[in-house]
């Protein structure tokens, strides 16, 4: 039901359903996608840099 592109009526209609009971799980599905990504984005690791000889 959450990923289903149907409207909210439909779904409601379709499972016997309240619409605001539909829009919390689709909303739900939203957040836990939300979660599942990192809050800030991966960076390469740092390049030691060698120390100068001598």
């Amino acid at each position: 039901m959450q990923r289903s592109q149907a409207s909210i009526e439909e779904l409601s209609e379709r499972y016997d359903l309240n619409p605001k009971t539909v829009m919390k799980w689709k909303k739900r599905e939203k957040e836990a996608q939300a979660a599942q990504q990192p809050a800030t984005p991966e960076t390469p690791a740092a390049t030691p840099v060698p120390a100068p000889a001598g």
